[in-house]
């Protein structure tokens, strides 16, 4: 069961370079430099650790979501069929530019 789930995420990060507004990566650990438009996803493909990505304001400040149920807070990913991932809850920054926002197939809501 694990090798079809590893296998259903490769096809998502494969999809998303080619059909969702933010491309996924799957890297092993947190990029030096982030690309515009990209969500790193930090961890093993089926226990992912981090989200990381530059904030969609464009104030440049690094944004980093802890994917570890274990750990508070943390966010949820949902790997779509079509490439896209969704978190859960929504990421509300409390300090600096103070956006609100959900990330929904790859996309900013």
């Amino acid at each position: 069961m694990s090798s079809v789930k590893s296998l259903l995420i490769d096809w998502c990060a494969y999809c998303s370079n080619h059909t969702s507004k933010y491309r996924i990566k799957l890297v092993d650990d947190i990029p030096a430099m982030i690309e515009a438009k990209t969500i790193y996803i930090v961890g093993n493909k089926l226990f992912p650790q981090y989200a990381i990505f530059n904030c969609p304001c464009g104030c440049g400040k690094q944004i980093e979501l802890c994917l570890n149920p274990k750990d508070n807070p943390s966010w949820k990913i949902k790997w779509h069929l079509n490439g896209t991932i969704s978190l859960y809850p929504s990421i509300n920054r409390f300090i600096g530019c103070r956006s609100h926002f959900w990330f929904l197939k790859s996309e900013i809501v």
